[in-house]
């Protein structure tokens, strides 16, 4: 059974310094970067490091126009989906909001024999440092949106610590379909299709370095557009 761990960065040379040498790299099949266009030696350390780094074509933004950087990290983890070669495929950032030494226990879990297991941040007593009172009732509202409507049980819907199966990865791009709203993709397909999914409790540290790309209207009107277009439509992300 073969891992394929996709690092997503864009100018995080500060936090990768503490967090690379941290991931225990037998663990995986394969460690690829995919890089936004970082100018800060992001790249550079990580390519020292003989770690293989994809740098996207990526779209240009501005401090106001945050919608084209979603739509960019959407792209990167369709590009990685295109890339990676193992059996299940683990996304993490090396900003310091993953734990590294949880991977492991990540790895054990899909093991098990799950098409989906994600690290949650509010499961039995783990938390999260670096919520505010808008991310925490994002993901409490979203979260249990999902699980009344798709009769899921998850705790974290909206966290990016997450592995599954790279057949179902596969599914969700086949069409290009795959946003920044992929944890809520990931969730909606698993419940729709009885497939054996879990989570397990991890906390979220206070974030080393590098910016956040999340914005509270941009990516909340996306996640009510994915949860409501995938109750209405039916056979949306359901196997034929």
């Amino acid at each position: 059974m073969k891992f394929s761990l996709i690092i997503l960065t864009y100018n995080e040379i500060v936090s990768s310094k503490v967090i690379i040498p941290k991931i225990n790299k037998s663990l995986f099949h394969e460690i690829i970067v995919m890089d936004g266009g970082s100018t800060d030696g992001t790249i550079e350390f990580m390519r020292e490091n003989n770690i293989k780094v994809i740098v996207q074509q990526v779209t240009k933004y501005s401090w106001y126009n945050i919608a084209k950087r979603q739509m960019n990290i959407a792209k990167g983890i369709s590009l990685a989906i295109k890339k990676t070669t193992g059996d299940y495929m683990i996304l993490f950032t090396p900003d310091g909001n993953m734990i590294p030494e949880k991977l492991q226990e990540l790895i054990s879990t899909c093991k098990q024999g799950y098409d989906y297991v994600c690290v949650s941040r509010y499961k039995d007593n783990a938390k999260s440092f670096d919520d505010s009172l808008v991310t925490a009732f994002g993901n409490f509202f979203f979260t249990n949106l999902v699980n009344i409507l798709f009769k899921a049980n998850f705790t974290d819907v909206l966290g990016g610590y997450k592995a599954a199966k790279k057949s179902l990865w596969n599914y969700l791009d086949k069409d290009n379909d795959l946003t920044i709203s992929f944890g809520t993709q990931l969730a909606i397909t698993c419940a729709k299709n009885n497939l054996k999914y879990t989570e397990i409790p991890g906390d979220e540290p206070k974030r080393i370095g590098g910016q956040s790309s999340m914005n509270a209207v941009i990516n909340g009107t996306i996640e009510l557009y994915t949860i409501l277009k995938s109750f209405i439509f039916r056979n949306l992300y359901k196997f034929k």
